[in-house]
């Protein structure tokens, strides 16, 4: 998984928490480069994010992994 955050340097570090389908916290985080690769070692399936900066939440969605 590559994490890319466009303005980094303004953000300073960010919190990337990645859910289950039952909204178990499987992965937390901390990002503070502007392109991240992470090896999530996750079996298949579907799980949502977040990215989290400055106290608020910068993005979130849903990651489908194979």
């Amino acid at each position: 998984m590559i994490i890319r955050l466009h303005d980094a340097t303004s953000t300073n570090s960010s919190e990337l928490q990645l859910y289950d389908v039952h909204g178990k916290l499987v992965m937390n985080k901390t990002i503070i480069t502007e392109t991240t690769t992470l090896d999530t070692g996750l079996p298949s399936g579907i799980y949502f994010y977040q990215l989290i900066g400055k106290n608020n939440t910068i993005q979130s969605g849903k990651l489908v992994t194979q």
